[in-house]
């Protein structure tokens, strides 16, 4: 039997190395493995070795997991934000007997101020609720300073466009039925559905241009299906590994609930539930378990350890395979060398 020849293992570790980092860690993995390739490459034709086996090292093993865990900081910082953004609004309707409402109208009926400029006096921003004129509209010059301030609490971290601008994430979802009819209020005892699963605020990716814009989400505009590719875009907001053997993101977005709890839902769960928890009298049942997105999947518990066994002996294989045929080019260099010389 032919043994196989240096340079098609080499070939077959890499593409398993690639495949296994992929299956665990998803796009980062994959760049990681690739990183882990050319580093491996450059050792092999250059004479800085110690350097580069220490960032190949670097590389393989941190990346991948540096990036995750940086993501779940965001999320994490993002879920805090939402925490202090619903203990406003239940400090709001515990002191009014009622929500805000959407949106203050003029007397021609045209949206005014926000909610979010409502319950500003129940976060710790300062005074600008004070600042605010509400004789005039959002957008008014005499709102310009305030519109503009930098609010970290309505960003969310993970948003591409987050920054120091006063951009917004978060926002409500408007509608007949919901929590936020419009410029009328609602109370919690209006909610008959459970509070647990009938939505006082969601994140979104794009969100509005500023928090004190009395804009928001229509519930009909979302759930019609010639904009369900734009819908279940703007709620993947994060991308978490599912707590599993092999990487499958699953886009998520953190609500708040009129029980005042928050949940990282699935995109999927919500396209499928959107109208039955936006809606706070419609009688449907919903198990929010379903849509959980840190769930774990029920996977073979072994998988997972032959994945990570399948990527540790392949990135051994190729360290092993580089510095082999480093050492047998330098021999032959040697021979050639000696050849010469006695020539």
């Amino acid at each position: 039997m032919k043994p196989i020849s240096a340079r098609v293992l080499t070939v077959a570790l890499a593409a398993a190395l690639v495949a296994s980092m992929t299956g665990l860690y998803g796009d980062e993995g994959a760049l990681s493995a690739v990183g882990f390739l050319i580093l491996l490459t450059a050792y092999r034709y250059m004479a800085w070795w110690p350097l580069v086996l220490f960032i190949v090292v670097l590389v393989g093993l941190l990346l991948p997991a540096v990036q995750i865990a940086r993501e779940y900081g965001r999320m994490a910082a993002c879920s805090n934000n939402m925490q202090q953004l619903k203990l406003a609004i239940e400090i709001y309707e515990n002191a009014n007997g009622h929500y805000p409402a959407a949106y203050t109208a003029d007397a021609d009926g045209k949206p005014m101020h926000s909610w979010r400029v409502r319950v500003l006096p129940f976060l710790d921003v300062g005074n600008l609720h004070d600042k605010y004129h509400f004789d005039k509209p959002w957008n008014d010059a005499a709102n310009k300073d305030v519109i503009g301030t930098y609010l970290p609490i309505f960003q969310c971290p993970s948003h591409s466009t987050s920054g120091k601008s006063a951009k917004c994430n978060y926002v409500a979802i408007t509608g007949p039925d919901t929590i936020w009819p419009g410029a009328e209020t609602t109370k919690l005892n209006d909610v008959t559905d459970a509070t647990g699963s009938t939505i006082v605020c969601i994140e979104t990716v794009d969100g509005i241009e500023s928090w004190a814009e009395p804009k928001d989400l229509s519930l009909d505009v979302l759930c019609d299906p010639k904009n369900a590719a734009q819908t279940a875009k703007l709620f993947s907001v994060h991308r978490s590994n599912v707590p599993g053997p092999i990487y499958v993101p699953r886009y998520c977005a953190n609500v708040v609930f009129a029980d005042t709890s928050i949940r990282r839902l699935s995109v999927d769960f919500l396209m499928k539930n959107l109208r039955a928890l936006a809606t706070r009298n419609g009688g449907e049942k919903i198990d929010l378990d379903e849509g959980d997105a840190s769930a774990p999947r029920t996977d073979p518990w072994w998988l997972e350890n032959v994945v990570r066994t399948a990527a540790v002996l392949s990135a051994v294989g190729l360290v092993v395979l580089t510095v082999l045929s480093k050492l047998r080019r330098k021999k032959e260099r040697r021979k050639v060398a000696e050849t010469q010389a006695a020539q």
